[in-house]
């Protein structure tokens, strides 16, 4: 039975408790024989002390709940912030390798690319570049994150729209990226993240967007000259897999031949069992929490990577579920 059940218990015979009380105080203000009010006193002062320690239970399962409560929060938080180190190798490494050279000034612009973000959890990643940024390379001062919805048809004018009510601007090109710049001082950074469901064979939003970005690109040029710390960088993130047809040679570059005006894409992989039980090893929390040994994480390591297949986002849920079994 859990704490919740026996809190409920526990209050409704608290309020039983109190019905007797009133009832017997009641006897005893009609009462005139003094053996019977001394029996009732008695009752009463049984009752009071039953009434306490029950009171006492019921405080007591409060701050169970609390506890647990706080310690969930408190793990939940610090595996939402670890999951990224389950892997993401490949990426991070070519993310650390663009953040080294943004420190050395060699890079001041990149535009990165996560093709089917949904089942390989690119979401994390997306997270994990963001610390990444803020720990090396500055404070993004705002983040502009942009999602398409469902139904909508992915076109520059809703994201225009949404960056021209965000710099309160007219709706044309030229005027937003006059409101970016006005926006970038000193060290700024300029981070803008654009989520997309899908994209049709016919799309030419990748396109469009490398054009608009070479526009900013130039633009900020001139503020650089007063401000030469001014960083930008854009993270497209499409859900499914991108048509090769949207994936045109000409907006790409390479990790040896970058180029901060192109798209930069960042590789995803399945995550393999090992992965899985390092992560647990070092960032659960489950030796300290429920004292479980060597095997016990193998186990639940190989459990984990059997009914996931490796598929990142599967195994995202399934830890998270697991881990708050433990916890709670």
């Amino acid at each position: 039975m859990s704490n919740d059940e026996i809190l409920k218990i526990k209050r409704k015979y608290l309020e039983l408790l109190y019905k007797k009380y009133e009832a017997l105080y009641t006897q005893l203000s009609c009462c005139l024989n003094e053996a019977d009010k001394i029996s009732i006193q008695e009752n009463i002062s049984s009752l009071e002390k039953e009434i306490n320690e029950t009171q006492t239970q019921i405080d007591n399962l409060q701050n169970s709940n609390m506890n647990t409560s706080y310690q969930y929060r408190k793990y939940s938080l610090k595996w939402e912030q670890s999951l990224p180190k389950i892997d993401f190798k490949s990426s991070k490494n070519i993310i650390r390798k663009i953040i080294d050279k943004f420190d050395n000034q060699e890079v001041k612009e990149t535009i990165f690319l996560l093709q089917d973000s949904q089942s390989m959890a690119g979401r994390l990643l997306i997270e994990d570049i963001k610390l990444s940024i803020e720990k090396d390379i500055g404070v993004c001062n705002d983040i502009y994150n942009f999602g398409f919805l469902e139904h909508q048809q992915t076109s520059q004018e809703s994201f225009l729209t949404f960056l021209a009510s965000r710099f309160n601007v007219e709706l044309l090109e030229s005027n937003i990226i006059d409101g970016i710049c006005k926006q970038l001082r000193g060290d700024s950074i300029f981070f803008v993240t654009i989520d997309i469901y899908c994209l049709e064979a016919q799309d030419n939003f990748l396109e469009w967007f490398v054009q608009f970005w070479e526009n900013l690109v130039a633009r900020v040029a001139v503020q650089r000259e007063e401000y030469p710390l001014i960083k930008l960088i854009a993270v497209i993130s499409v859900r499914g897999l991108v048509p090769k047809s949207c994936l045109k040679e000409h907006l790409f570059c390479k990790e040896d031949n970058f180029d901060g005006k192109k798209i930069l894409e960042l590789p995803l992989h399945n995550w393999e069992e090992k992965d899985i039980l390092k992560w647990l090893e070092q960032y659960s929390g489950l030796r300290d929490m429920r004292n479980l040994k060597l095997l016990d994480m193998q186990r639940m390591a190989r459990n984990i990577y059997q009914c996931t297949k490796g598929e990142p986002i599967k195994i995202y849920h399934q830890l998270i579920e697991t881990m708050s079994r433990e916890v709670i």
